[in-house]
């Protein structure tokens, strides 16, 4: 497993990309990295995060600007999640949801 974590003045990058972590790991590690330095980007890509792993994440997302959860499994639901958890991701600008199984008919995609 390769953990990292980057610190500079340009950004604090929390970084546990393809480590195969389930969700639950992938919350305990971003907990205790909270616990030592503020975070402003996380890199979960390629592991086994789910959208209600995403969705209790959140508890500890704040601050964070840059997130990629590319190549997980979370569905279509994580963006009723971060509409129900915008307060705590007010400062997100930027979020990676590519190769995850999310489908979105005409119809809901007119709505984001």
């Amino acid at each position: 497993m390769y953990l990292q974590f980057s610190m500079n003045s340009l950004s604090d990058v929390f970084d546990i990309s393809d480590c195969n972590l389930a969700s639950e790991k992938v919350i305990e590690y971003v907990h205790r990295a909270r616990r030592i330095h503020k975070i402003r980007g996380l890199k979960l890509c390629s592991n086994k995060l789910t959208t209600a792993g995403f969705e209790k994440l959140t508890e500890f997302m704040q601050g964070v600007s840059n997130i990629n959860v590319a190549n997980n499994q979370i569905t279509e639901a994580v963006f009723e999640a971060i509409l129900k958890y915008r307060d705590r991701l007010e400062s997100l600008k930027a979020i990676n949801l590519t190769h995850n199984p999310i489908t979105l008919d005409k119809k809901a995609a007119s709505r984001l």
